[in-house]
Order: C-alpha cells, then sequence, then structure tokens
C-alpha cells in the first residue's frame, strides 16, 4: 500500500491551510480496521515520517479466535502534509488533511488531525460492537 494511493479525493479548502475530504473511501487500505502490525508496517514505509494510531481496541480476530489489537483512526505525516484517516462502515477516509510544506506548524496539524479522526468516531461502529 503506498502513501500515494492512500490520499486520492476531492478537497475543499478550509481556513488555516486544513481540507476536509470527503471522498470515496480508500481503495488501498483493507475495509477493516487496522492491525497492530499493519500501523506498524505503514510508519515503516519510507514515503511516511509518523504514523499515530488514534481509537486502538482489543477485538477478537476472526480467522482464529485470537485477541488482537485494531486501529480504526490515525493521523499520517509526510514533510509535505498532515492527514487523519478515519475507518467507516464503508471503508477507510480521509476526515482532515493539511498542507505543512510551507509554514506549515506540523504540531497543529497533528492536533487538526487527531481531533477531526476523533470527531469522525461513529457510536456504536466499534471493532468490539459498542
Amino acid at each position: 500500500m503506498s502513501a500515494d494511493t492512500a490520499v486520492e479525493g476531492v478537497q475543499t479548502v478550509y481556513p488555516m491551510g486544513c481540507h476536509r475530504r470527503s471522498v470515496r473511501p480508500l481503495s488501498s487500505l483493507p475495509n477493516r480496521p487496522l492491525t497492530a502490525h499493519e500501523v506498524a508496517a505503514l510508519d515503516d514505509a519510507p514515503a511516511v515520517d509518523l504514523v499515530v494510531p488514534l481509537e486502538r481496541e482489543e477485538t477478537i480476530r476472526a480467522g482464529d479466535g485470537k485477541p488482537v489489537v485494531v486501529t480504526e483512526g490515525f493521523v499520517l505525516a509526510t514533510n509535505a502534509w498532515v492527514k487523519g484517516l478515519a475507518h467507516h462502515p464503508d471503508g477507510w477516509r480521509v476526515v482532515e488533511s493539511v498542507d505543512v510544506s510551507t509554514d506549515g506548524d506540523r504540531t497543529d496539524a497533528l492536533l487538526a488531525c487527531e481531533a477531526a479522526v476523533e470527531d469522525a468516531g461513529l457510536p456504536g461502529d466499534r471493532a468490539d460492537g459498542t
């Protein structure tokens, strides 16, 4: 899965360099919450500087019944942008995007994207069914 394909979509410009995205689900991520291993693999990708998992919870893996930690939201950062991604019933969506390539404060961008992911949480649609 490449960082380039994980950012497709139509953007609407918001104040202070923030962009909210309302797009089709991302085809580059599986249509389910990501495991801790998958998030770590994203963080190891050369095109990505930082991945911060949010909305983490323990659940039971369907295939073998073993416990697993999954992530239903995360913040993805490069030297040019920071994006907040949240899992919805129909797939992963970019819920916030902030350009930090010119004079952007990366800390503010990370916080804005984290808040957008938390706001995108859908009560009752968690991995554990709560």
